[in-house]
C-alpha cells in the first residue's frame, strides 16, 4: 500500500466514524426533545386541569354571593330573573349554568360546569371528561 492509499483509507475510516457519532448525538438529542415536548405537554394539560377546577369552585361561589345579594335587596327577583341573572354571570365566567334556585331560608345554590383548555387530555375518549369539571356554589342572603 501506497502512503496515499493508506492516508485515504484512514480519512474514509475516520470519516465514517464521525458519522456514526453525528447520528449517535443527533438521534440522542431528538430523543431528548420529544421527551421534553411530552412532559411539557402532560404538564401543561394537568396544570390546566387543576386550574379550571379550582377556579371554578371559586366562580360558582362567587355567583352565588352575587345572587343571594340581590336577593337579599328587599324586592326579591323571580325564579325567571334569578336565572337571567345566572346565566350572565356564568357566561362572563366561561362556564355553563346548570341548576340555580333559591330554598326556603333564602339560600342561593348554583351549579356550574366549565371545561379546561387542554392539548391532549379533552381530545381523547376515555378521557374526555377529566377536562371537565363542576363545582356547586351556595350563600345566604343577608
Amino acid at each position: 500500500m501506497t502512503a496515499d492509499n493508506q492516508a485515504m483509507d484512514l480519512h474514509e475510516r475516520t470519516g465514517a466514524v464521525l458519522a456514526d457519532e453525528r447520528g449517535l448525538i443527533i438521534g440522542w438529542i431528538g430523543k431528548l426533545v420529544l421527551g421534553f415536548v411530552v412532559v411539557g405537554i402532560v404538564i401543561f394539560d394537568a396544570g390546566s386541569i387543576l386550574v379550571n377546577f379550582f377556579t371554578l369552585d371559586s366562580t360558582a361561589d362567587e355567583i352565588a354571593i352575587e345572587l343571594s345579594l340581590r336577593v337579599g335587596t328587599g324586592t326579591s327577583p323571580t325564579s325567571r330573573e334569578l336565572e337571567r341573572s345566572a346565566q350572565e354571570l356564568a357566561t362572563q365566567a366561561e362556564a355553563r349554568l346548570l341548576r340555580v334556585e333559591i330554598d326556603s331560608e333564602k339560600v342561593v345554590h348554583v351549579r356550574l360546569r366549565r371545561r379546561a383548555d387542554t392539548l391532549v387530555v379533552g381530545r381523547i375518549g376515555p378521557i374526555k371528561d377529566w377536562a371537565r369539571a363542576t363545582a356547586d356554589g351556595r350563600a345566604g342572603s343577608t
